[in-house]
């Protein structure tokens, strides 16, 4: 349920392939050396892993025949790095926090990775699942994007298949030049969109910005579980978008848990952490950009009415009190008339990033167990975690502060 478009990407996408004075793609002599130019290695279109779980490599045909003398279990990727290397960074060799991650000490670095690094532990204690989706496509939709979401999505699915594995559900993909054919698919497939599909398509492709946009839903008469997405022809998917999939699929996951109203932070906050987590963990710059991601979707914050201001989000974080944190969660433990203007997603994502480093991802679906059982959400989340919602957003405002200012 993401709309946004970073000038990062270009910058990603624009980066030179290194070749030699004749043109042709260079060959390196060992890892270290490919690794300079090519981080998390290099892939032939179509490669496939065989070994442990990887970050995503480069995918270059030309400079992997080049070097293919090194990809030693020809799996048509060279010089790959494991997941199971932290986060792959200079930093994976120490054990973890100097002190346990706790709500009293929510170390600016390490948070991030303790709720990653308990999220993959979940996903690689289960089954390996795969082809569970049914993806519909419109015909405008590209091939690569077809593929790309049937691996992201089949890694949630993977991860929270103990809280739901449903024995069907679909998944819609159209484009920015579908805007009838997903008005169609809408009333062919069923669920509920806030207005005309065609018109959040003809909003969201106005140039600077691409389709992007998503939503999680159900067909009512049959009870199957959908979600609906776009995906734009003038450029492959945004690096920052990759988190959709989990995104939406999360959305199905805690709607069968708990079919209730839930606080917006909660409700946004959590699709937003596990979209992050799952679509942005297997590159190296992980936490840089799930925090980029948190920028970008607290842009038009603005919780008093003040006008747009790009710098207003970091300024409040960077002076942000326990009280007015208080204030602004008690906020989005209702319905705001503008959501965007609280900055749902990058505040409840944070929190709840919090919330799985602190008690392990595990735990945490512990409260939306709860919230199924028909407890309150205050009663629901004292009992699961053992303090107040007001005294987490107290807790919480530290970690908030930090993610403007370097440890």
């Amino acid at each position: 349920m993401k709309k946004i478009f970073s000038f990062f990407l270009a910058l990603y996408l624009m980066l030179s392939i290194p070749l030699t004075a004749t043109g042709a793609a260079k060959v390196y002599p060992d890892c270290d050396a490919l690794r300079i130019d090519f981080k998390p290695g290099v892939a032939a279109a179509g490669y496939k892993n065989r070994g442990a779980a990887v970050f995503m490599p480069k995918i270059n045909t030309a400079v992997y025949l080049a070097n293919k003398k090194l990809d030693s279990d020809r799996d048509k990727i060279v010089c790959e790095i494991s997941k199971a290397s932290s986060l792959g960074t200079a930093e994976a060799a120490l054990k973890g926090p100097a002190v346990p991650i706790s709500l009293d000490n929510l170390d600016p670095v390490w948070t991030a990775r303790v709720a990653l690094q308990s999220v993959q532990k979940l996903q690689q204690s289960n089954q390996t699942l795969s082809g569970i989706a049914e993806i519909i496509p419109s015909p405008t939709v590209q091939k690569n994007e077809i593929e790309l979401e049937k691996r992201l999505v089949d890694e949630a699915v993977t991860t929270f298949q103990k809280y739901f594995l449903p024995n069907k559900f679909q998944i819609v993909m159209f484009t920015n030049r579908d805007s009838a054919w997903a008005d169609e698919a809408l009333i062919r497939y069923g669920g509920s969109f806030p207005g005309q599909v065609s018109s959040e398509i003809a909003k969201q492709s106005k140039d600077p910005r691409r389709c992007t946009f998503g939503f999680a839903t159900e067909n009512k008469t049959t009870r199957v579980p959908i979600y609906y997405g776009c995906t734009d022809t003038r450029s492959f998917r945004n690096i920052y978008n990759f988190q959709n999939p989990a995104h939406e699929y999360f959305h199905l996951v805690h709607h069968h848990l708990a079919p209730v109203r839930v606080p917006l932070w909660l409700f946004e906050g959590s699709s937003s952490y596990f979209g992050e987590a799952l679509g942005y963990d297997e590159f190296l710059n992980y936490e840089t950009l799930k925090l980029n991601q948190g920028m970008n979707t607290g842009q038009e914050f603005d919780p008093d009415g003040k006008g747009f201001d790009p710098n207003r989000f970091k300024n409040w974080l960077r002076t942000l009190t326990p009280q007015e944190s208080v204030r602004i969660f008690t906020i989005l433990e209702g319905e705001p008339k503008n959501r965007s203007a609280y900055a749902h997603y990058s505040l409840g994502s944070w929190a709840t990033e919090a919330l799985v480093a602190t008690y392990g991802v595990e735990r945490y679906m512990e409260l939306w167990i709860a919230l199924g059982a028909n407890k309150s959400f205050q009663v629901a989340f004292s009992e699961t975690f053992g303090l107040s919602p007001t005294s987490f957003y107290e807790k919480l405002t530290p970690y908030l502060k930090s993610r403007v200012t370097k440890p």
